[in-house]
């Protein structure tokens, strides 16, 4: 069985559509902070697109869908990215997703898989590993896609950007996490060749928001990483590189200060020196002296 919760109007291919809101193509008209009305392990893939960001308590949610996945079904979580200011103010969103929040959903957290998504933190962050002797959940992490405004289009590196998106709003707008369903011991090995075998689906729209991403380049970058050149450099031989441009187009001074702002201050002008004046005694003994 396949399932779509919170399909709207546009449910996912081949899915059972659950949605608390009468669409047409809709299934089952569910309201999914309650239990899902399916049996334990029916489900072999589940579709959940911009919808989890309204319930009322999402690892609540989560233990739902874990109990009816089968073992190595595949959950698919597309989300805006906590760090955006527009996702931030919406009062009808109650959950935020960003890199760190999968390992919330194991108590074995892959830290070699995104080790370099976390140049600011490091890999290592808090999981269901030493605190429950028996997590509720276990979804292992295959894939993990950031989505990006278009002002960020071809300028930086994946290192690059995974600096930007964890130190700066507004650089992020969406994300989206492939997640591998685990009720049966798993080996590392076991895992790689789920995620080199496995078809990633994904939400229709997704091809667009791409094809617009290679379409957005030109004009001034927003940041500009020089001063970080030896630390991306080494993130990005590990890295999948991306699309940079060939040369940088010249600032306008009109703008330079609010549009092409700098992230270090290594380069500032050392503060001058006050000069001290001589007292006006001195003054006038030097005036008497002449």
């Amino acid at each position: 069985m396949r399932i779509d919760l919170g399909s709207g109007r546009s449910k996912h291919a081949n899915c059972i559509g659950i949605d608390r809101v009468g669409y047409k193509g809709t299934d089952l008209i569910h309201d999914f902070n309650l239990p899902i009305p399916l049996a334990d392990s029916s489900v072999d893939f589940v579709m959940a697109s911009n919808s989890l960001c309204y319930v009322d308590n999402l690892q609540q949610v989560m233990a739902e869908i874990y109990r009816v996945c089968r073992h190595s079904a595949v959950v698919v979580i597309v989300a805006p990215y906590a760090h955006a200011t527009a996702s931030r103010v919406n009062p009808e969103y109650k959950q935020q997703f960003d890199e760190h929040l999968p390992k919330y959903w194991t108590a074995h957290p892959d830290d070699t898989l995104y080790a370099d998504e976390f140049p600011l933190t490091g890999p290592q962050a808090r999981s269901y590993e030493g605190e429950l002797n028996d997590p509720l959940v276990d979804f292992r992490l295959l894939r993990m896609e950031f989505f990006y405004y278009p002002a960020y289009h071809g300028f930086y590196s994946q290192a690059e950007l995974a600096l930007l998106r964890q130190s700066q709003l507004n650089v992020a707008y969406q994300i989206m996490y492939h997640l591998l369903v685990v009720k049966e011991p798993v080996s590392p090995g076991e895992l790689s060749g789920f995620r080199a075998k496995l078809k990633f689906e994904e939400p229709a729209y997704i091809q667009a928001q791409r094809m617009q991403s290679g379409m957005d380049e030109g004009g001034d970058p927003p940041f500009y990483l020089d001063h970080l050149a030896a630390e991306t450099a080494e993130q990005a031989g590990r890295l999948e590189p991306v699309k940079l441009p060939v040369s940088r187009p010249a600032r306008s001074r009109g703008n330079s200060r609010t549009r092409n702002k700098r992230l270090s201050t290594s380069r500032r002008k050392p503060a001058q020196r006050s000069k001290t004046r001589p007292s006006s005694g001195k003054r006038r003994t030097q005036a008497a002296g002449r």
